[in-house]
């Protein structure tokens, strides 16, 4: 099955977004494909641009990107399934095959103490490359002198992805000026889902939305039959009755979510997808693709809510291009942050694929996978061409590196007159704030 940014490329119409849909008869050739929100950023996937019309040169870039692949976000991903299999163990409880998945946990456990959620090396290399395919896109904008602002996440894997991007740059061209923040108030800047003292009542009002029955039963936990938890449980166990369906349930979603980490870690030989079927696999997937969109996706539960959570960050972009395009002070400005804000984003830009409004899971299932639009260093980037001689701003949007479209008519190709883009981006950004006033 294609992969759903091949049609991306084409930017000749909607996307057909069931392209990058695991399915159990996917999964049983490649289980990699139900790595989720884990997925390696897909830099083979990277097509070829379309030129500029005659007159245009590149003169400012936006960025807002994704930090690269991690570890599992939480120590007791690591820990709660370690500590269950060396109690089943000394039961005398394993199977052979829960000794082999002990053995693993051991290995990657100990290599990933005390850095749960850190960049891995993978990660870095993610942002380095996508600075070198930036800084030879950029070889007449990035000259001496060039000013370049960027800004993370305080979370030190955002830092961290800042920090190898940056330096990629600077490597390439020595006489950047790059300056770097990562601070309470730059958070806000870059983070849609988190409390700024400066517009309370935003999150109150979304933290209200958190607190509602709806939210609440959309986001519980999976019962045991939904991810097929016994079945699995009953493979490494031999005494899984012991444990209550409750914790076969956390241990499946937690093997799950260390099998899904390894991509980008040093412990990417070991295989912890081989103790699922395709089935379960599919189940936890689905859950857990599901789960997302509700989240930060286009919802019909929520993403009235996802949009108005993301018009600070898009504000605040807009506000960036404004001073750089009049002012040309910046080359570029460039965010690291997380996947639910990138992808909150493209829901309120209305990023083709992105705009999947339903409430049905097995909709979503079919036709939207989160892999897709924001893995591991998953990126949306505005490109601005400067006509020589009329002064005219062009821009297009890039997705992981891919023109994309948005739902408003084009001067020519994926290119967008700047006024009428900016236009847009007020008017989304109006209509999304009306959540809360």
């Amino acid at each position: 099955m294609k992969k759903l940014l091949i049609p991306l490329l084409a930017v000749l119409a909607a996307a057909d977004v069931r392209g990058g849909v695991p399915t159990p008869e996917r999964i049983a050739a490649d289980p990699s494909c139900v790595r989720f929100d884990l997925s390696l950023y897909p830099e083979s996937e990277i097509g070829p641009e379309t030129p500029p019309p005659a007159g245009y040169a590149l003169c400012y870039i936006a960025h807002y990107g994704r930090h690269g692949s991690r570890l599992c976000s939480v120590e007791s991903d690591y820990t709660t399934p370690l500590a269950t299999l060396e109690a089943a163990e000394r039961r005398g409880s394993l199977t052979r095959s829960g000794t082999e998945l002990l053995a693993s946990l051991r290995i990657i456990s100990a290599e990933a103490r005390l850095r749960s959620g850190e960049l891995t090396p993978a990660g870095a290399e993610q942002h380095r490359a996508q600075a070198r395919r930036l800084s030879d896109r950029c070889r007449d904008l990035f000259r001496d002198g060039t000013r370049i602002e960027s800004l993370s996440s305080t979370s030190r894997r955002c830092i961290l992805s800042m920090t190898a991007f940056c330096e990629e740059l600077k490597a390439r061209y020595p006489g950047l000026v790059i300056t770097h923040e990562a601070s309470e108030r730059s958070y806000p800047l870059v983070y849609a889902f988190g409390k700024d003292p400066d517009d309370p009542a935003r999150y109150a009002a979304f933290d209200s939305v958190r607190h509602t029955v709806l939210y609440r039963s959309l986001m519980r936990e999976p019962d045991s039959a939904t991810v097929h938890a016994g079945a699995m449980v009953g493979r490494i166990i031999i005494d899984a009755a012991t444990l209550s369906a409750s914790r076969q349930v956390a241990l499946t979603r937690q093997i799950y979510k260390i099998a899904n980490s390894l991509a980008g870690s040093t412990c990417a030989d070991l295989d912890l997808y081989r103790y699922f079927t395709p089935e379960e696999l599919y189940a936890q997937w689905r859950y857990a693709n599901y789960k997302l969109y509700l989240l930060c996706g286009p919802s019909a539960q929520f993403g009235a809510w996802i949009r108005c959570m993301a018009s600070p960050v898009l504000r605040y972009v807009i506000s960036c291009c404004d001073r750089a395009l009049e002012t040309g002070d910046h080359a570029a400005s460039l965010r690291f942050g997380h996947d639910n804000t990138l992808m909150a984003l493209g829901v309120l830009l209305g990023v083709e694929g992105l705009d999947l409004r339903t409430s049905d899971i097995d909709t979503v299932s079919a036709r939207w996978s989160a892999g897709d639009y924001t893995p591991a260093a998953g990126n949306l980037q505005l490109l601005f061409y400067r006509h020589a001689t009329t002064r005219r701003v062009l821009v297009k949007l890039l997705w992981n590196e891919n023109e994309v479209r948005i739902p408003l008519p084009a001067v020519t190709g994926p290119y967008y007159a700047w006024d009428d883009f900016r236009a847009y981006c007020l008017d989304k950004m109006e209509e999304a704030d009306l959540c809360y006033r």
